[in-house]
This record gives structure tokens, C-alpha cells and sequence, in this order.
């Protein structure tokens, strides 16, 4: 358990502070985070800056599909059906971008160390590029190639067909804040790969950067956090979690800001260790400098346990306004991070012990998922009415995108779009035999896979719970979905519904 000396903060929210270091090596990150999206890491904005909004003039939509709202998904929402909770959480894999001129990971790579400063002193304000998206700065082409890769070798005999939905923190999230319908418009891509639906991200550009940083989001995890030896020269920490929602399960990758080592020690010894050699043999592992398409992966960093990661923001505590940590909880869900920090300096870069507050959010985030039922039925409701749409596409392929609140649109994917992921990996993930046993434990069988129910504390995948519902019977025209036509000839999928006529391909709206 970590050990907090907890008195009151300037600032309420009683604070709590870490063990202090002083003398270290500074972690660098300019130029390879997306962290800071708004000032001062401060809670979301309703309203977004130009820049942050999907542009489908750069980008061409393909036809539109379906539109779906809020009311819609409020259908689903009747007396008996299971709250929808993420039970069975577990960390599977992990990796760091290293600061290299080509692209190069570490694996299982470890995130930074909370060390506060010994004697605070004024920080200078944000300044540089950051980029909005690591993954696919780093590695454009096929930005879930890492993830995949580093999941393949730290888990050799993991089950891929026990994998439902293959998301990020940040698709996630976008389909969080639209059904508790916030305006923040998002796109984003959904392929599907042998029986895993993956929702990948989509910005603008690979590479493009956070306008109008300012701020201490960034200089302040640069002094109070530090890559340990081990993973010196990273970047960023890139962690993958598995968990069931809504009668899928999911793996969320995610970037995380660091961890807590008071009371918590890592699962396995350093890479130096002869476990982690052991867990990486199976792979090929490139030492030399990799062309711009080719990842190299080394071998360093040690396992952290879920427990011990966190988030943190900044903000000025000039006017005394608290971070919202109604704005920060829903994060914290998606990602399974049991700790927060918030740190408040004095309007000029100055954070004062007492104003740096480490809490164990647990308890909140769960009572978070209690209260937030009815939006969370609605998320469960909207992620699998994506992957029927997905699913049924003649090209497994579609685009998702919200101009605005309480409007998302479902498009057929452009052609010439790139894959997920490349070749020889798409082949290995759809080389997996689809009655694998694994997956055959879970999901008896595809009819019973799709129509599972959403799950609480006290039910199992294996079944339906004691309140299930077959959430098939509220989908299609019971949902009031709008769907467009199809113009072409050839057989189209999207349209047809599974309970109406089996996906025929011909039908008409």
C-alpha cells in the first residue's frame, strides 16, 4: 500500500506528497508526447479549439452508412438489464518509445518514477512541440503495429480470438464523452481482423502538434518524475490492459504518466534478469538501426503493476479553482488508473510540497461507475452496435465521426485507406484458429458471443446473469437507427440486420 502523510492543502483536497529526490537525471519528452492537450493539464473543454477538430475536407468520408444519437441508444436502457461495470481488469503488456533516430521501443519498458523535488524550485513554462499522437508520429504507417508486436512477444501464448475489441485510451474516451454528450468532435477508424474489431485513431496528421502550449503540463513531470536507468532515453510509457465491458472484452492501450514505487514493488526483476530474456526469446530482436518502416524492439525495462500507475495534471492555484475531478474520473475508468495526482502552482511555476496532492482514487472511480450507469449502458449499446456495423461491411471497414454533440455518423472507409496493420502481422492474427479453446470457453458460440449480455459484479462471461437482456432485441428498427442506402449492385452488408434477416446483403432502406 503506498504510504501518504495526508494534511490540508492550500487548495482543499487533502494532500498528500511522495518520496523526494533531488540531484537526478531529468526525463526528456520534447517533441514525443501527447500530454498537455489543454493548459495547464486542466480538466476537458466543451468547447475546442480549431485545430483539435477531425478535418473531412483533407480527409474524404466515404458514404454515409448510419447516424446515430443519443436517443437511440437510450433504448436500451430498461428495467433488468445488467449494469454494465469493467470487471476482470489485468496488465498484459507494455513498452516505451526510446529517443532514437528510428523507430524503437523497449519492452516491457517502464513508466517514469514519481521523485519530487527536495526543495521546490520555479519551472520554466511549457515550451516546444508535442505531438498529439506518439504511436503514429513515431511509426505512421501502422501506429497499432507496436502495440501488436510487443503484445505478441510479451504474451506468446495469448489468446487473439479472446479479443473482442482492440481499442485506445483515446477512441474510448471520444465514445465516452459522446454518450454523456459532451461536444468534442472525433474520428476514428474501425477495421476488423479475424474475429477482433480494432478502433484506431485518427488525427489530422501523424505528426501534427498541440497548438498554443502553455503551461506546466509538460516541465513539470520533466522535474518530478525520472526514467529510472533501465529505460533512460524514453519517451513514453505505452501500457496495455485487458478487461470485460458490456459482454466484449476489450484491450486498452494507453500512455501513462508514471508510477508510484512507495509500497509497491515491480512484478519481475530487470530486463537484465533472466525471466525477461525468457519472455522475449520467441522474438527477433533487431540491435541494428531500422529503416523508417521497420520497428526495432529491444529488451529493457521491468513490469509495474496497475495498482501503482497514475495521472496527473497541473494547474494554477492563483484563483484557488480545483482541478474538477468530475472531468478527470471518466479517464481514470477507461484506463483502469487507480491514482491521481494534481499539482497546483502559484500562477508562475512554483509547486509548493502542499500543493502536490497523490491520491488512491479507486473508491471514486468506482462510485463514478455506479452513478454514471445510464451513460455506461449507452457506451456498452454504441460500442456494439460499431462492430455490427463493422462486422457486416463487405470491407470490415468504416469510419467513425462526430461533428458534433449527440450526432455520430457511420461511413464506409475511402478506398486506398491504409490497414491496421501490416501483412505478415494481419496474417498471423488471422491465422488463429476461430474455435480456439480459449475463445470456445468464452463464447460457447458466435450466436451466444454476440448476444452477450452486459455484466455485473456477480455475473460470468460463461452466461447471462440473473437481470441479462439479449441486447440484439433492441438493436435495429427497435433503436430507431437512421440508415442510408446503398447505390451499389453488389451485395452490402451494413444494411441488414442480424435478427430481421441474417445478414443477406440485400436488403433495402
Amino acid at each position: 500500500m503506498l504510504t501518504n502523510t495526508s494534511h490540508t492543502g492550500e487548495f482543499g483536497w487533502g494532500s498528500s506528497y511522495g518520496s523526494a529526490s533531488s540531484g537526478r537525471p531529468r526525463r526528456g519528452r520534447a517533441g514525443y508526447s501527447n500530454r498537455g492537450r489543454y493548459a495547464d493539464r486542466g480538466g476537458s473543454r466543451h468547447k475546442l479549439r480549431p485545430d483539435n477538430v477531425p478535418n473531412v475536407t483533407l480527409h474524404p468520408l466515404g458514404d454515409l452508412i448510419a447516424t446515430i444519437d443519443n436517443a437511440a441508444l437510450d433504448q436500451a436502457l430498461i428495467t433488468g438489464i445488467g449494469a454494465p461495470r469493467i470487471t476482470d481488469c489485468q496488465y498484459i503488456a507494455s513498452y516505451n518509445w526510446l529517443n532514437e533516430k528510428e523507430p524503437t521501443i523497449s519492452v516491457p519498458g517502464k513508466p517514469p518514477l514519481w521523485t519530487p523535488l527536495n526543495i521546490p524550485r520555479r519551472l520554466k513554462a511549457d515550451s516546444g512541440n508535442y505531438f498529439r499522437d506518439p504511436n503514429a508520429a513515431r511509426f505512421p504507417r501502422y501506429p497499432t503495429e507496436p502495440a501488436v508486436r510487443t503484445l505478441l512477444q510479451a504474451e506468446p501464448e495469448f489468446s487473439l480470438s479472446s479479443v473482442d475489441v482492440f481499442a485506445c485510451g483515446s477512441t474510448m474516451g471520444s465514445l465516452l464523452r459522446f454518450v454523456r454528450r459532451i461536444d468534442k468532435p472525433f474520428r476514428f477508424v474501425v477495421e476488423v481482423v479475424n474475429k477482433t474489431v480494432f478502433f484506431v485513431r485518427t488525427e489530422n496528421s501523424p505528426d501534427e502538434v498541440i497548438e498554443g502550449v502553455k503551461g506546466y503540463g509538460h516541465t513539470f513531470p520533466e522535474n518530478y518524475t525520472t526514467w529510472e536507468n533501465e529505460v533512460k532515453g524514453s519517451q513514453t510509457h505505452q501500457r496495455m490492459i485487458r478487461y470485460q465491458f458490456g459482454g466484449f472484452h476489450y484491450i486498452v492501450r494507453f500512455e501513462c504518466d508514471g508510477y508510484l514505487k512507495d509500497g509497491n514493488s515491480p512484478l519481475t526483476k530487470p530486463s537484465n534478469d533472466g525471466d525477461i530474456t525468457t519472455l522475449l526469446e520467441a522474438s527477433t530482436i533487431s540491435q541494428q538501426s531500422s529503416t523508417k518502416d521497420d520497428l526495432t524492439i529491444k529488451k529493457s525495462g521491468s513490469m509495474v503493476p496497475q495498482d501503482s500507475v497514475f495521472d496527473l495534471k497541473t494547474r494554477s492555484g492563483r484563483f484557488n479553482k480545483q482541478i474538477d475531478m468530475d472531468e478527470q474520473i471518466p479517464t481514470l475508468w477507461v484506463k483502469q488508473i487507480p491514482n491521481f495526482i494534481a499539482a497546483y502552482h502559484d500562477g508562475a511555476g512554483l509547486f509548493e510540497r502542499n500543493n502536490i496532492q497523490v491520491r488512491n482514487v479507486k473508491k471514486e472511480i468506482q462510485e463514478w461507475e455506479t452513478e454514471n450507469e445510464a451513460a455506461l449502458k449507452r457506451l456498452a449499446a454504441l460500442v456494439r452496435k460499431i462492430v455490427d456495423f463493422a462486422q457486416a461491411n463487405s470491407e470490415h471497414r468504416i469510419d467513425v465521426y462526430s461533428p458534433s454533440t449527440d450526432c455520430l455518423k457511420i461511413h464506409k472507409k475511402v478506398d486506398g485507406a491504409s490497414r491496421v496493420l501490416p501483412p505478415s502481422l494481419r496474417a498471423k492474427w488471422e491465422s488463429v484458429d476461430s474455435c480456439d479453446k480459449d475463445r470456445d470457453h468464452d463464447h460457447p458460440n458466435e450466436d451466444n458471443h454476440r448476444k452477450a449480455p452486459y455484466l455485473s459484479d456477480s455475473e460470468s462471461d460463461t452466461g447471462y446473469g440473473e437481470n441479462g437482456v439479449e441486447l440484439d432485441e433492441y438493436h435495429g428498427e427497435d433503436f430507431n437507427f437512421n440508415i442510408d442506402g446503398d447505390d451499389q449492385g453488389e451485395p452490402d452488408y451494413t444494411g441488414c440486420l442480424e435478427h430481421v434477416c441474417g445478414y443477406c446483403g440485400r436488403c433495402t432502406y
